[in-house]
């Protein structure tokens, strides 16, 4: 949830005085590198268990459900989604590419310049609601997380 906040606040063009810099549009939400081949992530539902697979060298465990719903003491919500809108040949409970949470307006820009989202909200088809709510951080989140 630490790297998340640097991402976040990156992708918002928010200047931190960081030893590690963010790097690239779509940064792992380890240890903030964009590119690395180690550094993806995969992602499976099988019923109500999430389960998620990275081979970063930074990678931490973490409570996927909780950290999804995040919290007071814990605003962060940065984990690995699967795009709704990308076309999935494969079964839900099979391993999908995953994205970071905070890296879906880069991703939407780079796969789907069609559709309006929340860092673009004024050109385009309307996003569909399950990809918004995805997307989408409330004003009272992203100051948690010091994006104004």
């Amino acid at each position: 949830s630490h790297m998340g906040s640097h991402i976040l606040r990156a992708a918002h063009g928010v200047p931190e005085n960081v030893t590690t810099t963010v790097s690239g549009p779509q940064p792992c939400g380890f240890c903030s590198r964009s590119g690395v081949t180690e550094c993806a992530v995969t992602f499976k539902e099988s019923g109500h268990l999430v389960t998620w697979e990275s081979q970063c060298p930074h990678k931490e465990n973490f409570q996927y459900r909780s950290t999804n719903k995040g919290s007071n003491n814990r605003p962060c919500r940065n984990i690995p989604v699967v795009c709704k809108l990308c076309v999935h040949q494969n079964r839900q409970t099979d391993w999908r590419p995953a994205i970071w949470r905070y890296n879906l307006k880069a991703h939407m820009n780079d796969h789907h310049p069609e559709y309006t989202h929340p860092g673009k909200p004024h050109s385009g088809l309307p996003l569909p609601t399950n990809m918004f709510d995805t997307m989408m951080l409330t004003p009272v989140k992203q100051t948690r997380l010091g994006v104004p």
